[in-house]
């Protein structure tokens, strides 16, 4: 099973991802670790993260240096620990053409994409979005570790919650129209929202184990996300 979690900054994505782990043993795929690894070993992708972040302070890391690292990434998972192993994407694709490009690279790898889970948010809970990010900040100061820097600027905070809806709900649309997203009510409580990614989970499996997954409806009890929202601008 192959499963993207997509959400906006500070949605929670990473404590899903984590009870996902404990739930089903998946082999989380988190980009920004990745990237944050790649950098300490590979000092010429360290540069180039570091000159484009510095010029775009909040922007999203451009689609190419991504997209040329995934297909290794993905490979050595599956080295790792199996060919049946599951994968759980976190943070992953952000835009329209790293959608693409995932589905392209898996039909390539002869594996499909099971589903996409968003983390949905209104217009007027994303305001809690920034704060979160702010107060994960200095948090990570009072405990003498090191935030990320963008988290510290609430301007820079916006920002980033503003190139979700304005990049990635595109790649939202894009699964959207496949049949493939799930959409989960983001601002439940922590055990709400694994609570409803786990019944798409369990339709997933399922349908799986029936032989009828090609055809596989919408889960029903999923919150549906208001169409509006493509075109939101904050």
């Amino acid at each position: 099973m192959i499963i993207s979690l997509i959400g906006p900054p500070a949605s929670g994505k990473g404590t899903q991802a984590r009870r996902l782990v404990d739930g089903y043993g998946f082999q989380v795929l988190s980009i920004s670790g990745k990237i944050k690894q790649e950098m300490d070993e590979d000092p010429a992708f360290n540069a180039r993260i570091a000159a484009f972040t510095a010029a775009n302070p909040g922007a999203l890391v451009p689609d190419e240096l991504i997209n040329d690292k995934l297909p290794k990434w993905i490979d050595d998972i599956y080295a790792e620990h199996g060919e049946q192993a599951d994968i759980l994407l976190d943070g992953y694709p952000r835009t329209l053409d790293q959608a693409v490009f995932l589905e392209m690279m898996l039909d390539d790898k002869h594996r499909i994409l099971d589903a996409v889970i968003c983390l949905d948010f209104t217009a007027e809970e994303t305001e809690e979005l920034v704060r979160r990010q702010i107060n994960r900040a200095q948090e990570a100061l009072a405990n003498g570790q090191t935030p990320r820097t963008d988290d510290l600027d609430e301007a820079v905070a916006r920002k980033r919650v503003d190139i979700f809806w304005e990049q990635t709900w595109e790649a939202v649309e894009f699964f959207d129209e496949q049949g493939l997203t799930e959409h989960v009510k983001g601002s439940d409580t922590i055990d709400q929202v694994y609570g409803q990614i786990d019944a798409v989970l369990q339709d997933i499996q399922a349908l799986k184990d029936d032989g009828d997954y090609a055809a596989r409806p919408v889960a029903e009890h999923i919150w549906p996300a208001p169409n509006i929202w493509g075109g939101l601008k904050l």
